[in-house]
């Protein structure tokens, strides 16, 4: 992100750098009901998130616990008990100028108002397994009563114990309050003719209560909580591939949000868009430390400064109201596609790593926002899919910046993220230079991010530059009506991409050529000078290539790209706000229907 407190690397690969300043079921009871069996209302117009079948530990008031269920209470296990019994238009239909307009009021805060009154809404039925899953869902009704204000704090925090899940997978939502109880609504992110999301799932009076306060590891920073789980779920397969959304409300206070990601348990979809979990743990500053000291306070670390050197799941989001910037850069790309009826699945960018099946018989994997942060088995599975044949979009700037370890760390090997950021930090450097954790493309081994994408990262921008067309004549292009020189207005921000010849795969191809108003100074101008193949005027790139799998890989090369498809959310950046743009979404479709089909 553009406001990142760091400085970094000129892209010279073998260059030693110097130290990085990143500065159940049963009858209902009174404590406690699920709403899923028939249409519901709802008191209060905001409702969290959850998952399938769960069970609610505790009840208000001292009573005892309660078992909430999922249409029949499949999986719901009472403590000491026995299992309850069972029971727009096409994809990219652009043909001209550009897409149709997004509908419906999208901004955040447009939503009905609290108290007694209002009106739950129904939980619908969802469809069955099979092609076209996606397009098939969104024709059910969304509601717009998920949508809370994006600054602020409700009176809750709450995390999931995973972050992505699949039909059959159980799970759990940690809720902090000090409220007694707190309705829980699980949304699923998508279109649903513009209210942008539909409930799959609600859990009233489910019991809360203050938890412990976060422990702080004195040496890498690492902050984490051990809370009680409010509700446990196990995923049901009427649970949708997508992007969650669990809005907390705790009796008489304001609403908290909390995400989660819904893959596939078995893969079907053509496209498989990643949603950038690591990195969005990695800006986190729940609990006083990100990998960033600008956003990190206390004391500091084996750094030197305040900023951590390990950042941990196990905690809420602080960022976007609790769901941190899965709301910010990708959401409104996932309301476009669903629009478009795009056949797509989803995962948490760490399933390339723990769930490496996720890319089976896929034809187009998607990175969209900001992916910066990769493991070496989440890239090696990257580059094996392509070797295999398989296509990738890179809708996003900064991608596969910082290599990064998911260690053995209280919660789970994959309930942290560690990177030191430099080499004379990092334990495993000397023993394991392979695994240091810092950039890809420095020592102690260094393989640039641009092997696998065809550009690299670039720089930070101080305002948002404008997109502008190099290669007319290319099928990217196709139905824009741009020609060599047109521009699309601030399109590149906050972060971008550039192309540098000798570090890319050969055969690639340039698409645009944008000037851009840099921040040179906490890059290039720290360490060195510019590169000599660097233009005079700094540039942000869009590439192609095609491997010799035959596997195409696109890189728009900025991270604000979903901005200029969908106009929900605040698009500015100092002072700029991106602009929607009929062309962004045309250029979309041609690479979505080009290399997903």
């Amino acid at each position: 992100m553009a406001d990142k407190p760091t400085q970094r690397n000129i892209p010279r690969v073998g260059q030693t750098t110097a130290a990085q300043q990143r500065p159940t079921d049963g009858p209902p009871e009174s404590n406690g009901t699920s709403t899923s069996e028939t249409p519901v209302l709802v008191t209060r117009r905001r409702v969290l998130v959850g998952g399938a079948v769960l069970l609610a530990a505790g009840a208000a008031g001292g009573a005892g616990a309660m078992y909430l269920a999922h249409q029949g209470g499949q999986g719901i296990t009472p403590p000491g008990g026995k299992p309850a019994p069972g029971g727009s238009a096409g994809p990219g239909g652009t043909g001209g100028s550009g897409f149709p307009a997004a509908s419906g009021d999208q901004g955040p805060g447009d939503t009905p108002s609290d108290g007694p009154e209002a009106t739950e809404e129904p939980i619908e039925v969802a469809p069955v397994a099979g092609s076209d899953r996606v397009a098939r869902e969104n024709r059910l009704h969304g509601s717009k009563r998920w949508e809370l204000p994006l600054t602020g704090k409700g009176d809750a925090d709450a995390y999931a114990s995973d972050v992505s899940v699949a039909a059959g997978d159980h799970f759990r939502i940690h809720v902090n309050s000090p409220a007694a109880t707190a309705t829980i609504t699980a949304y699923r992110l998508g279109w649903y003719g513009g209210a942008g999301a539909r409930p799959v799932e609600r859990w009233k009076n489910v019991a809360v209560s203050p938890q412990p306060s976060e422990t702080t590891d004195p040496v890498t920073g690492m902050v984490r909580v051990n809370w009680a789980p409010a509700v446990t779920v196990t995923v049901p397969d009427s649970w949708v591939s997508g992007l969650y959304i669990a809005v907390v409300e705790p009796s008489g206070g304001a609403p908290q949000y909390c995400s989660f990601v819904v893959r596939e348990a078995t893969p079907t979809a053509p496209i498989l868009m990643l949603s950038a979990a690591t990195t969005h743990n990695a800006y986190n500053p729940w609990g006083g430390k990100s990998l960033y000291p600008g956003s990190s306070s206390g004391a500091p670390t084996v750094r030197g400064d305040a900023g951590a050197v390990v950042v941990s799941f196990d905690r809420p989001e602080s960022q976007y109201r609790g769901a941190g910037l899965v709301l910010r850069w990708e959401y409104p790309f996932v309301r476009w596609m669903e629009s478009r009826g795009y056949d797509v699945a989803y995962a948490a960018d760490l399933d390339l790593d723990r769930h490496p099946e996720i890319i089976k018989g896929r034809k187009l994997i998607l990175l969209v926002g900001h992916p910066e942060y990769w493991s070496i088995p989440m890239r090696a599975m990257l580059e094996a899919a392509i070797a295999a044949g398989t296509n990738v979009a890179s809708f996003a700037g900064n991608e596969i910046y910082w290599r990064v370890r998911f260690e053995d760390h209280p919660g789970g090997v994959y309930r942290s993220v560690t990177c030191y950021r430099r080499a004379d930090l990092d334990p495993l450097a000397a023993s394991d230079p392979e695994h240091a954790t810092v950039e890809w493309r420095n020592p102690p081994s260094a393989k640039p991010e641009s092997l696998v994408l065809g550009q690299m990262y670039g720089h930070i921008v101080l305002k948002p530059g404008d997109f502008v067309c190099s290669a007319p004549d290319h099928w990217l292009f196709a139905g824009t009506g741009m020609a060599a020189g047109d521009s699309i207005p601030r399109l590149v921000g906050q972060e971008y991409d550039a192309f540098w010849r000798e570090f890319a795969p050969p055969g690639t191809q340039v698409l645009s050529t944008s000037k851009v108003d840099s921040n040179l100074t906490r890059t290039y101008g720290v360490y060195g000078p510019f590169p000599s193949n660097d233009p005079s005027a700094v540039t942000a790139n869009a590439t192609i290539y095609t491997a010799p799998s035959g596997a195409t890989v696109f890189a728009a090369g900025t991270i604000a790209w979903s901005w200029g498809l969908d106009d929900w959310g605040n698009h500015e950046y100092k002072g700029y706000k991106t602009p929607t743009d009929a062309r962004v979404g045309t250029m979309t479709a041609n690479v979505l229907n080009r290399l997903g089909k």
